[in-house]
Formats: C-alpha cells, structure tokens, sequence
C-alpha cells in the first residue's frame, strides 16, 4: 500500500535489476533532514563498495567481513531514512562474538547483544527497533545455533547438518479479506495440509510454535488446504484501504520472506521456532545480520578456524548464506527502505 495526501491506495511492486538506486532514491525521498540524508547517502556509498568488493574477493576468507560491513552501512543508512537516528556520533556494533570455554566455533559460539543508551548508540539495536521490533531491551545472549535456522535459502542444509527437522513451513497463499457490514479487513494465511505432514507437523503445533497461537484459529478450508485467520479483524471506519497496513502489521513480525525472479517474485513462510528458542527468535533481517557480524569476525580475528567451520557438518550451508544471503538481504531491505517490494526483474 502507499499513501497519498489524502489516502491509501494500491501500490505495485517494483521491479529492478539494480536495487542500489532504488535505496538512494528513497533516501531522498524520506521524511529524514537534509544532514541525515547525506549521512545515509554516504553509508550507502560504502556499502555499495563493500558489496562489490565481496563479490570479487577471490579469498573466501575476505568475503565475510566484507558482506557484514555492507551490512552494518546499509543498516545505519536506513536507521537514518527511517528516523530512528537523526545523527551517529558515537555508533558501536552492539554485538560481541563469544565463544564457551573449550567450545567449537559456531557450534559453541554465542553473540552478546546490546541496548542503546543516551551516549552510545549501537547499530544492532537500531536496526532491530528500526524494522518494527523491539530492540535489545537489556543485554541477551544469542547462541548461533539458534540463529542458523532462521535463514530460508539453505535451510535444509542446515537440517541436514543438524540432523534434524526442517522449520519453515510454506505459506501458499496470503489473501486479504474483507466484511463490509461489519468493518473489519484481515489477513488469511494458506497452507497446504501435505506440508505438515510431510514435516510431521499438527495443526495447532503451527499455531503455537509459529508465535500465532494467541489470538488465531483455524476456519474452513478446501480439502488438501488449511486456512487460518486472526478471531479478531482490524477494524476500519471509511474504507479497508486505510487499515490494510494496520491488519498487515498483526503478521509481519511471523513472516519470513525470500525473493523470486519470476510470480510471485515473493514466497511465505511461518517459522516454527521450538519454544526454548523463543528468546532468540529475530526479524528477519536481524538473524541474517547477526550471522554475518558472527562470521566477519571469525575471519576478522580467527581466519585459520573459518576453514574448520566450512568443513565442519554446518559447512554446506555457511558456504550457501554466504553466496545467497547478500542479494536476499540487498533486495528486501531495499524493500524497507521503498516501503514498497521491490524484486529483481526477470529479463529475457
């Protein structure tokens, strides 16, 4: 959706080969002052090169630090677009690689995140609270194995690694509806029944591990479909239109999201995160982030031991984040920066 001087309307997804000037454009186009602009402007400038240089790097061990600068660029750029920060004068990572006593790297290593304050700004928090989350609220602890599963592309390498289940469950179909007499629009989450069993997986057990439980039910649906909606819709007093974002926001925060070349140019997914992981369960773009400041760091500080993890069980699917998340990660917070999707175009 987008809005108007007067109201919310439709919007269409953007298509572009090159998401880059599409970052810079809604730079300044936001509502940010002229100096936060040209800060943004700046930070994007180094993460455009950054990204470049990780795409040449011909060592494999220089490609991550590279990656989680682009990131941390792009992420302080945005903090900037979208208000958050008028200003970094004093920005920290708000992130600390850890690792147990005699432990194994990334098998025992654990991130330490930190909360802003009044004369420290740290980047992590900012982008977290900057994508609608809430932040790092006091100092958490983050094991990376609690991270690795809530990347999509590569996820069934990392159940395989793992020696376990797969967690994303795929959405089929996210459908707006609308009851006119009684004012309310909302969002209907399709699923196809053979996933779950395929994944072994009960209905309710999506509800729950999904973080829908509260405040969801399952309604009628086709044979081989299940459907589920929230028990209340969002209200509206005029038009849908202009509560559409409103109902949208109820299931954001449970969506993770990959982009496609062609229709739908976006695909769902619920993530079905075991109950004693809730603590570490981030948006999207956090958990790929805080991989990426993970792995710089290795390489940053302890190349010799990258070599161990790429050859270690999780090695196929560090191989596959490293050479699928940068453009999954380019295009969708290209997306938050346009508040509007935007997708790689399929040229002929």
């Amino acid at each position: 959706m987008r809005r108007t001087n007067r109201r919310w309307g439709l919007n269409s997804t953007l298509f572009a080969t090159d998401p880059w000037p599409v970052i810079r454009r809604a730079i300044r186009g936001s509502k940010a002052n002229r100096a936060a602009q040209t800060a943004a402007i700046a930070f994007l400038g180094q993460a455009k090169a950054y990204y470049r240089g990780a795409a040449d790097a011909a060592l494999a061990e220089a490609k991550p630090v590279l990656l989680y600068y682009c990131f941390l660029n792009l992420a302080k750029a945005l903090v900037l677009a979208r208000q958050t920060r008028t200003q970094f004068t004093r920005a920290a990572h708000g992130l600390s690689e850890q690792l147990q006593p005699g432990g194994r790297e990334l098998l025992d290593a654990y991130l330490d995140a930190f909360e802003s304050s009044p004369t420290k700004d740290n980047v992590f928090d900012l982008f977290w609270r900057t994508l609608g989350g809430t932040g790092v609220q006091t100092k958490q602890t983050h094991r990376l194995v609690r991270l690795l599963p809530q990347v999509v592309p590569g996820h069934r390498l990392w159940a395989a690694g793992a020696g376990t289940d797969e967690r994303f469950v795929s959405l089929e179909k996210v459908q707006l509806l609308e009851n006119r007499s009684a004012r309310g629009v909302w969002a209907q989450l399709h699923l196809q029944s053979g996933d779950l069993s395929r994944l072994g997986m009960a209905r309710k057990d999506v509800l729950l591990d999904s973080g829908l439980a509260a405040g969801w039910r399952e309604v009628q649906a086709p044979t081989g479909m299940i459907f589920f909606e929230p028990q209340r819709p969002t209200t509206f007093t005029s038009r849908a239109a202009d509560n559409v974002m409103d109902a949208i926001a109820v299931i954001e925060p449970h969506l993770w999201t990959t982009v496609l070349d062609n229709p739908p140019y976006r695909k769902h997914y619920l993530y079905m995160c075991p109950p004693s992981e809730v603590s570490s369960r981030m948006p999207q773009l956090c958990s790929i982030y805080a991989i990426a400041y993970y792995l710089g760091s290795i390489t940053r500080y302890r190349p010799h031991h990258f070599a161990a993890i790429i050859d270690g069980e999780y090695g196929p699917f560090v191989e596959a984040f490293l050479n699928d998340q940068p453009t999954q990660f380019l295009f969708l917070i290209a997306s938050e920066f346009a508040q509007r999707e935007v997708t790689r175009a399929a040229l002929a």
